[in-house]
């Protein structure tokens, strides 16, 4: 253990934060501490998986419908917008017809 711990503190310690900045996964590690044998035992590393990827792919579907994507489309449309010439571009719609 000591020597892991020498190892640690040559290779990766000095490189990584402290796990105390991870305010919201620190606190909950910290509270299902005294549950973590339990969980493991049951399996709950396997659903917490597909939780934590379904909630990603919720987000994904979620995000052309919020204003976070005006971070992503904003950029673009500036860019877009920058390179073409006037008069050149041809709209999909216009107004009235």
């Amino acid at each position: 253990m000591r020597r892991g711990e020498d190892l640690h503190q040559m290779n990766c310690a000095g490189c990584h934060s402290k796990p105390d900045w991870a305010f919201a996964s620190y606190w909950v590690a910290k509270k299902i501490r005294p549950a973590a044998l339990g969980l493991t035992s049951a399996g709950a590393a396997i659903w917490l998986w597909y939780v934590h990827v379904l909630a990603c792919l919720v987000g994904l579907a979620y995000l052309p419908f919020s204003k976070f994507f005006h971070m992503v489309a904003g950029p673009i449309s500036l860019l877009v917008n920058g390179i073409m010439e006037e008069g050149k571009i041809r709209p999909m719609w216009r107004p009235g017809g």
